[in-house]
């Protein structure tokens, strides 16, 4: 049995900004290469998990409108659509939340 360290190769980034209304912002990202394998629902569900058993009681996030696999993310966690708007670039943007 070997106990080397193995290498671990960095696929995407996921964030949580609290909010001033007690509500935590969630964003993520994921290089090319590893979209459509399930790594960004996983950690997303997995930092929503700990957010809600951490005492928050609302998740939200913003999606262009356009980016159909990061609303699908937003689906298979249960998140709902609170709103769309016209972000400042002129994107349509809908708000999401948990």
């Amino acid at each position: 049995m070997s106990l080397r360290p193995q290498k671990v190769k960095k696929v995407g980034q996921i964030v949580g900004r609290h909010q001033e209304d007690g509500s935590v912002q969630i964003g993520y990202r994921v290089i090319p290469s590893a979209r459509g394998k399930g790594y960004c629902t996983e950690a997303v569900r997995a930092l929503i998990t700990h957010l809600f058993s951490s005492g928050v009681e609302r998740v939200v996030a913003e999606v262009n409108t356009g980016n159909k696999p990061s609303i699908r993310v937003l689906e298979k966690l249960g998140l709902g659509i609170k709103n769309t708007r016209r972000s400042w670039l002129g994107l349509m943007e809908s708000g999401w939340m948990g």
